[in-house]
């Protein structure tokens, strides 16, 4: 029982500004996160893109990833931002052909983070997530 108590203990005081924690006498690194920062709608930018922003928090330089699919789970559009240890907020550009995307509310923005390099995919995520009912408008 005392052991439970001192993790409930632990849990209740972690704190997530940290890329690292303490848990009893030990630090332990904090779990990495990234969320959606985004609307529901997005006008397709001059460049035939859109911008998406997310907030994160990683232990050490990460790829964050992100793609728009459309109600079938087909890719449409895809970007990354590499960013540095700690916490903040990066905005990633899907870059799609304009004939991909027709105005429609039944997309999603799939998103995660990973290492950096060029070896590494999705398949390789820390954290992934998803945003479902996605507008995209002209």
């Amino acid at each position: 029982m005392n052991f439970i108590k001192k993790l409930i203990y632990a849990l209740l005081f972690i704190s997530l500004s940290s890329t690292s924690v303490m848990i009893g006498q030990k630090r332990v690194k904090a779990p990495e996160t990234v969320n959606f920062e985004g609307e529901e709608t997005y006008k397709i930018n001059y460049r035939g893109q859109i911008k998406v922003p997310f907030s994160y928090s990683v232990n050490k330089s990460r790829v964050v990833s992100a793609s728009l699919h459309n109600s079938t789970g087909k890719w449409l559009a895809g970007g990354t931002e590499i960013v540095d240890k700690g916490k903040g907020k990066v905005e990633v550009y899907l870059g799609y052909s304009k004939a991909n995307i027709e105005p429609g509310k039944n997309y999603e923005i799939r998103y995660h983070i990973r290492k950096v390099g060029e070896r590494y995919t999705w398949r390789d995520a820390i954290v992934q997530g998803n945003k479902k009912g996605i507008r995209v408008r002209k």
